[in-house]
């Protein structure tokens, strides 16, 4: 049997408004967010080769961050919200059974997440696999390649975005439950910021 290829990707093309200054590029003890990110996905075994969809206007930082196993893919219409980020990725993707969507303002996953949940996509190449810690899903979320085709046909402005199209696709999700308070903790202020460089998840 060959083994699933799960292809990582990583969003980080938005504009930061909230934290004024560019979040993927903020820095952590480990490095900055993205390189956590990528450190801790290449920890679990995930270490194919995956795709960082990033805002043009931060290449310098882009440039400068270590993701020797990642290929930058600007994203020129960011007006078009994270779905149209998604396509961009799906886009720069060879074969593969699924890709582990993660948010660059969510660098706080655990590593044991991380393989919990790519355990949980060689077991269940076709299913959807979402994290819940305390009964709350979070993010990363897999995403099997039999969703491709859709979400490449979705307008990247519906409602509700890619929520609204897993909410009624009929292929079967899967929750794994983690002790990890970092799947809720999305970094999106300065407060939230610096609680994370106190060592603790930020509260939601």
């Amino acid at each position: 049997m060959v083994p699933p290829m799960l292809i990582p990707v990583i969003l980080a093309a938005g504009e930061s408004s909230r934290m004024g200054c560019p979040k993927p590029y903020l820095r952590l003890p480990e490095g900055a967010f993205v390189e956590v990110i990528a450190a801790r996905l290449h920890k679990a075994g995930i270490s194919a080769d995956g795709v960082i969809v990033f805002n043009p206007a931060h290449r310098d930082l882009l440039n400068a961050a270590r993701l020797p196993h990642f290929r930058a893919v600007p994203n020129h219409n960011r007006e078009l919200g994270p779905l149209h980020s998604l396509h961009l990725a799906i886009g720069h993707i060879p074969d593969a059974s699924g890709v582990i969507l993660c948010l660059a303002d969510h660098p706080l996953v655990a590593v044991s997440t991380y393989g919990l949940m790519a355990d949980a996509h060689a077991e269940s190449p076709n299913e959807v696999i979402l994290p819940a810690y305390e009964g709350r899903t979070g993010h990363p979320v897999i995403l099997p390649s039999a969703l491709f085709e859709g979400i490449l046909e979705l307008d990247p402005r519906l409602p509700g975005g890619l929520g609204r199209f897993l909410a009624g696709h009929p292929l079967p999700s899967r929750i794994i439950s983690v002790d990890d308070p970092g799947i809720l903790a999305d970094l999106d202020t300065r407060e939230e910021y610096l609680q994370a460089l106190g060592g603790q998840a930020p509260q939601s």
